[in-house]
């Protein structure tokens, strides 16, 4: 249709060879995820963001091994997901369902990540992978609350971002990222508990 779906093809057509599923290749795999399909429009990624589909599409049809065993894979087509659930809707041709399928999709491949693929020295730490599950639990709530889901869905859903936050900060309590999500979540549950509000908005103002 144009030279950036020209090239979008040929990047796909090397993305599925089988090599890219061998250790030798693995970073050349995981820097489909990290880099070439990824889809972040504010931190300069966003050449096949009108594509999305398509790109999400070709990192599935990537070769498994690579899938089933790379966190950083899992985790940076996660975060795809989660950028590409807060598009504009009308420009990107997104649906309120494209958003909630997307981000449950991104839930569950860092929830994947987490417990089905062990660390290795130079992976992606729980760390990274905590902190990206807790602002996609947020995001989904969010997205589910303009939807009209259940006042107990939706408070599954901040419990289970609390939770990993919580996780995150346990375990690095000085990670400028973290700290973000933490004060978030502090900010979500003064809003939804008013009586632990003044606790927990001095506590944002702490960190």
């Amino acid at each position: 249709e144009n030279p950036d779906h020209l090239r979008f093809l040929v990047l796909q057509g090397i993305s599925v060879n089988s090599r890219l599923g061998e250790s030798a290749y693995r970073s050349i795999g995981e820097e489909f995820a990290t880099e070439i399909f990824k889809v972040d429009p504010d931190h300069g990624k966003s050449s096949f963001a009108v594509m999305w589909r398509e790109a999400l599409n070709a990192l599935d049809k990537m070769p498994q091994p690579l899938r089933d065993t790379s966190r950083v894979f899992r985790h940076h087509s996660a975060i795809s997901r989660r950028r590409i659930a807060k598009l504009d809707s009308a420009l990107y041709g997104l649906e309120d369902g494209d958003k909630i399928a997307l981000l449950q999709r991104a839930i569950s491949d860092i929830n994947y990540a987490l417990t089905e693929i062990p660390y290795t020295a130079g992976s992606e730490p729980d760390l990274n992978l905590l902190n990206s599950l807790a602002k996609a639990y947020f995001d989904l709530a969010e997205v589910e609350v303009a939807n009209g889901a259940s006042s107990a869905r939706i408070s599954q859903l901040k419990n289970l971002a609390i939770a990993a936050t919580q996780r995150a900060y346990r375990e690095s309590p000085n990670n400028s990222f973290v700290l973000e999500t933490y004060v978030q979540s502090l900010l979500v549950t003064a809003k939804d508990s008013p009586d632990e509000a003044l606790t927990n908005c001095v506590a944002a103002l702490g960190v």
